[in-house]
């Protein structure tokens, strides 16, 4: 019996569309979230995630010891990496060719890409004598920001978690202070600070997004995140209240005009909750992660 071309081709798909719909049925991952890729462990130790087609699975990344923290961005991926014998931490290209950025050891964490991939930021731990495992307040490190191509290396000041945003066609650089909340331009290499009441704390960490219009920060007594629109970045920081987000969440991030971040108090997981920038914002949990680590959203 011949068996038209056309027909086949409507076969083959209805196979597809049933294979991919099964897919997405047995491993529960939400569309919205395909590509979307998560780091398992806070700042100092762990291992990368994505979501894809066939679920949430581990990303490997060709390291020499730890993997501590990972960014992308145009092409061009850099890790912190622990080495397993000294313990120190250094800034290492993974992609497009393996090259070391710094050899210095120490402590490094919160790593962020510029948009076009040639600067990276990252948190310095300033006394070298603690370890990064029980240093956990902001001021205990500083901000530093590094050209890629060429090596200079620029300090921004006390603060942990820096984020890389565009505005007016400038790239600039936002991060958590002991005082409140900074903003630099990397180019003139200037930076205000806005403050705010905060306890400090690194999980609570405020976050911005990539272009600019949106802050989330953390409240010092509730400890929980309140979502503003940017009115202006000039200090000081101005900015319109859009609402509180009720669940206890920590280590957010924006994603274009979505804000996500993690709550962990749960006994045996954490749940994934996501955020559009409207007033009076309602979120959804749209993920339960395997276990109860301090799993992040990469930008």
């Amino acid at each position: 019996m011949f068996t038209s071309p056309k027909r086949v081709y409507v076969l083959i798909s209805a196979v597809v569309l049933v294979v991919v719909l099964g897919i997405f049925y047995v491993r529960a991952v939400p569309v919205g979230l395909i590509g979307i890729k998560v780091f398992e462990g806070n700042y100092f130790q762990g291992s990368l995630f994505s979501f894809g087609l066939t679920g949430f699975n581990e990303k490997k990344v060709s390291v020499k010891g730890t993997l501590l923290d990972y960014a992308s961005a145009k092409g061009t991926t850099v890790a912190l990496v622990q080495n397993d014998e000294t313990r120190g931490v250094d800034l290492v290209v993974v992609a497009p060719s393996v090259r070391y950025l710094t050899e210095n050891g120490g402590g490094k964490a919160a790593l962020s890409l510029s948009p076009d991939g040639t600067m990276l930021a990252y948190s310095d731990l300033i006394d070298t004598s603690k370890t990064i495992n029980i240093t956990t307040q902001i001021s205990g490190w500083t901000i530093k920001v590094m050209n890629i191509k060429t090596g200079e290396m620029t300090a921004m000041g006390a603060g942990f978690s820096p984020e890389f945003f565009e505005t007016s066609g400038r790239t600039m650089l936002f991060f958590t202070s002991p005082d409140g909340i900074t903003i630099a331009d990397v180019h003139a290499k200037t930076s205000q600070t806005t403050p705010f009441i905060n306890h400090g704390v690194i999980d609570y960490a405020a976050h911005i997004s990539r272009n600019g219009k949106y802050v989330a920060i953390a409240n010092g007594l509730t400890k929980r995140y309140e979502l503003f629109k940017v009115t202006h970045i000039e200090a000081p920081l101005g900015l319109s209240p859009l609402g509180r987000l009720e669940p206890l969440l920590t280590l957010g991030v924006f994603k274009g005009d979505t804000f996500y971040a993690v709550e962990r108090n749960q006994e045996e997981n954490s749940r994934l909750w996501k955020f559009k920038m409207v007033q009076s914002p309602v979120g959804k949990a749209v993920f339960t992660f395997p276990n109860n680590s301090p799993y992040r959203v990469l930008p």
